[in-house]
């Protein structure tokens, strides 16, 4: 591991890595929230990118050398467990989490704001998202569906860059959980 980000005893978001010979390093993203949740993803260009929730979702980037921070969806008890993926071209797509809506969104700064989407309906209870992209550039999410008896299900926008289409895929016990 070369790259993290952590919550410090002040919870403070820190960024650390051990590039140096002499171990690790750690800078302080973000001293104004107490965070947690965290999400690092390092770009093509080994600049690292973070999302992290406080009441609100938050996500920082380091891309001209100094820590920039924005707001990805502004409704409270929004971007629980938020997962952080990457395309080719160094924008960042999150995976979260509602628990006030109960629904999984979908956020990408792709136009140069913060723009989120709903992936389930109202009460689908969604915890712990994970999200990749595809060679195609579709998305593909996973989470612990806590409102279908506690499975893992997924969700893919493969037929439609608009449409989301999601199945439980594991359903024996309580599956999905981190």
């Amino acid at each position: 591991c070369r790259d993290l980000v952590c919550n410090h005893r002040l919870n403070d978001i820190r960024y650390c890595n051990n590039t140096l010979s002499s171990g690790w390093s750690c800078a302080i993203v973000d001293a104004t929230l107490t965070g947690d949740h965290n999400s690092i993803a390092i770009g093509t260009n080994n600049r690292p990118h973070i999302a992290y929730r406080t009441t609100i979702s938050q996500y920082c980037n380091k891309s001209t050398g100094t820590w920039t921070c924005a707001t990805t969806s502004s409704q409270v008890n929004g971007g629980v467990s938020p997962s952080l993926s990457l395309d080719s071209n160094n924008r960042a797509y999150i995976a979260q989490g509602n628990t006030t809506t109960e629904i999984l969104q979908y956020c990408n700064n792709t136009i140069g704001s913060w723009s989120c989407t709903t992936v389930t309906p109202a009460g689908t209870a969604m915890r712990y998202p994970s999200i990749s992209i595809d060679s195609n550039g579709k998305f593909h999410i996973v989470f612990h569906n806590s409102s279908t008896n506690l499975d893992l299900s997924y969700c893919n926008n493969t037929a439609s860059d608009n449409s989301w289409s999601c199945t439980n895929i594991e359903t024996i016990n309580s599956v999905g959980w981190h």
